[in-house]
């Protein structure tokens, strides 16, 4: 289940589900075996949970704050992951986790992250109610243990969203990432979504393998077995990148485009802040702006669009 805005009661968590084949493609991501210990931290209507036991895997454990869903897996517990107390750890984690901006929240779900350690430990009314479910899942892992999630791309370059992505580069590294920019994965959600591999580990790999895709259309199983296999096709690109580091935003971008992105950063960044906000944290960065350099100004405007209009004449 996935939470995109603040819903009437009806649809209190503006629920978005994912596709079928979406969800066998994220399992097939995994290195598990039958035997591995897996959580579903938000299980919605349970097609995680379904492919899941299809395959044979059965050492299942998930969560679902709705009661109305998932109701055919006995072991599902209806409760809210952000605060359950969960006393074991995971192989796999898996699935695709609630996002609602904080003025978006319902205020129990406020109420719930104001008394939460690991949310006021990170984060605070800047950031994604997505951002702690990535952060406790990680927590839950085993060593090497893996997390396999689909959810928006923003957080992964946005100010706010700087202590989760630290927090990961800390305790592990990505493996893949399959990034989607016009592909209409779910029902009226237009922004990009990726699906990453995230593994919890001491050692790191040197690599990241991206996958891009820019077409307006629905996948189907062949595209993303294309995409995960790195066959060139149209509105494909493929990608290995350098593992992300902290204080940085992550790019899904190519290694020369990335340096030069952070040249052009590095010298737009002031070197004596003037603002009260920079001047009190040492962490804030405060860049130059284009106003600070050249005048802005609008052009003419007309309100006779007939006269910017050209007819065909016919010979």
């Amino acid at each position: 289940m996935e939470v995109a805005v603040k819903q009437s009661n009806k649809n209190k968590f503006g629920q978005y589900f994912t596709p079928k084949v979406v969800a066998d493609f994220m399992i097939g991501l995994a290195d598990i075996s039958a035997n591995s210990k897996i959580l579903e931290p938000s299980c919605g209507e349970g097609v995680f949970l379904e492919i899941l036991q299809q395959k044979g895997y059965n050492n299942l454990t998930a969560f679902e704050i709705d009661e109305d869903l998932a109701t055919d897996f006995p072991f599902v517990r209806y409760e809210s992951f952000v605060s359950a107390n969960v006393n074991e750890t995971f192989d796999l984690i898996i699935g695709n986790p609630p996002y609602i901006r904080w003025k978006n929240l319902e205020d129990e779900l406020k109420q719930e992250l104001s008394t939460n350690p690991i949310w006021n430990k990170y984060f605070n009314s800047l950031c994604d109610y997505l951002y702690i479910f990535i952060l406790k899942s990680i927590e839950l892992l085993n060593e090497n243990g893996q997390l396999i999630f689909i959810c928006p791309e923003y957080w992964m370059n946005t100010t706010h969203s700087i202590s989760l992505r630290n927090y990961m580069v800390q305790h592990g590294y990505f493996e893949e990432i399959y990034h989607f920019n016009e592909t209409p994965i779910f029902d009226k959600v237009t922004v990009s979504i990726v699906i990453f591999k995230f593994v919890k580990s001491k050692q790191k790999t040197d690599k990241i393998k991206v996958a891009k895709f820019y077409a307006n259309q629905r996948l189907i199983s062949e595209t993303l077995e294309n995409l995960q296999n790195q066959i060139p096709f149209k509105d494909a690109e493929y990608l290995h990148v350098t593992q992300f580091k902290t204080n940085e935003r992550w790019l899904l971008q190519s290694d020369e485009v990335r340096e030069e992105l952070q040249k052009l950063e590095t010298v737009c960044q002031k070197q004596n802040p003037t603002s009260l906000l920079a001047l009190f944290d040492e962490e804030k960065t405060e860049f130059h702006t284009i106003g600070e350099i050249c005048d802005i100004g609008n052009g003419l405007v007309s309100g006779l669009d007939k006269a910017f209009q050209v007819k065909r004449i016919k010979r």
